[in-house]
């Protein structure tokens, strides 16, 4: 519609010469007086007669995904993640055979490194002791150490008071391995260790079998503990814990360090002492495995498989070593004006694993009276080992007498 055109009149002739486009005025009938005064003020502007332009998908502007815009909308097969998108010079998407290949290459390049299986911290299986070595010098020294003596030990107690008179002597038979003599020897001269020094010489260890005597002041922490009080218990639990702690920092060892109770040419004395039996082995530089070993050897060959496999799968394949006691109960230690004095009983003393003085502990024995001891194992061990107490306690109730 053009906004002028020929009139109707009463012949013909030409029209007037079209002008330019003028849009139609609105109409201002209906309007408010206000509105019609703005639209009268304001300017009237030509609009720029813009060139034809066809669009092409092509030519579209890059598209900015925002907000709701993320969700995948329209056809299915126009649909994909981010993730398969990949940006090389423009964005394009991946089928899904590609996306598969893919991931197969990658899954074939991690099969071609080589995967590095991490060490079992946990024996899995029980490994065998394997055969003694050849008797030679060494060897038959070595066994000659698991022989027993009496020791005849006489006790005095000290004077509470200054001007008191001593107390009446009192003496006791202990059963004493050659090994345990040379052990009172050797740790007597570490301050920390408490060992009684009982003032041997080699030969009188290999050459008789007779008893030894020998006097000191004190008591019996046997005879002591059932009438102290739980303060009193408590204080020599302390003192005990710190003897422990310094003789175990002076000697602790890596993992692979030997363990074993004395050393003669290459071979070590392995020991695991009872009251009434010893279960021992001869090997060059023992290492955790052997220990192991042995305990494992002393079972009934009536345990089933599936048993012994369960208590060794308690024990790691690398604590650290230090050296231990092995049997600290009342009877082994010596008191005197509220003090450890000494310490006895180093048969089976030896650099064993951390864990072995703490299970050890519970297998010393004590009197009725003294049933107490053992409950104050958490005041004498700054570390305590459970797993491996009840998987030792399964074991010594599973030993060949």
């Amino acid at each position: 519609m053009s906004a002028s055109g020929p009139n109707p009149g009463p012949g013909p002739g030409p029209g007037p010469a079209p002008g330019p486009s003028v849009p139609p005025a609105p109409d201002v009938t209906a309007m408010n007086p206000e509105r019609v005064q703005m639209l009268a003020e304001a300017p009237r502007e030509k609009s720029p007669k813009l060139p034809l332009h066809i669009k092409r998908e092509g030519s579209l502007a890059p598209f900015r995904v925002t907000g709701a815009n993320g969700d995948a909308l329209g056809d299915w097969s126009n649909r994909s993640s981010l993730g398969s998108q990949k940006s090389d010079g423009g964005s394009f998407k991946r089928s899904i055979s590609e996306l598969m290949m893919e991931a197969k290459e990658k899954r074939v390049k991690q099969d071609k490194k080589p995967r590095i299986t991490p060490a079992a911290k946990y024996y899995t299986d029980v490994h065998p002791l394997g055969h003694a070595p050849m008797p030679d010098d060494s060897t038959q020294y070595l066994t000659s150490l698991l022989r027993n003596r009496n020791l005849n030990l006489c006790l005095q107690a000290a004077p509470t008071k200054k001007n008191d008179a001593p107390g009446k002597p009192k003496t006791y038979t202990f059963l004493i391995s050659n090994a345990g003599m040379v052990q009172h020897e050797r740790l007597s001269m570490l301050g920390h260790t408490r060992a009684l020094p009982l003032s041997l010489h080699d030969q009188d260890i290999s050459s008789s079998d007779g008893a030894i005597t020998r006097t000191v002041i004190g008591e019996l922490l046997e005879d002591v503990w059932p009438r102290l009080t739980k303060s009193d218990k408590y204080m020599y639990a302390r003192q005990l814990r710190n003897l422990l702690h310094k003789m175990r920092r002076e000697s602790m060892q890596k993992p692979n360090f030997p363990l074993g109770s004395i050393e003669s040419g290459t071979y070590t004395l392995l020991q695991d002492k009872h009251p009434d039996h010893t279960y021992y082995a001869i090997r060059p530089s023992p290492n955790q495995k052997q220990f192991m070993a042995l305990l494992m050897s002393t079972l009934y060959e009536s345990v089933p498989k599936a048993v012994s496999k369960a208590l060794i799968s308690q024990f790691r394949v690398d604590y650290h070593s230090v050296l231990t006691h092995g049997a600290l109960c009342p009877k082994n230690i010596v008191v005197s004006n509220n003090l450890i004095s000494w310490i006895l009983g180093w048969d089976c003393a030896g650099q064993y694993p951390v864990w072995w003085e703490y299970a050890r502990f519970f297998e010393a024995r004590t009197s009725e009276a003294n049933s107490d001891w053992y409950s104050y194992a958490a005041e004498i061990f700054d570390e305590e080992f459970p797993a491996e107490l009840a998987a030792y306690q399964g074991i010594a109730r599973c030993q060949q007498p």
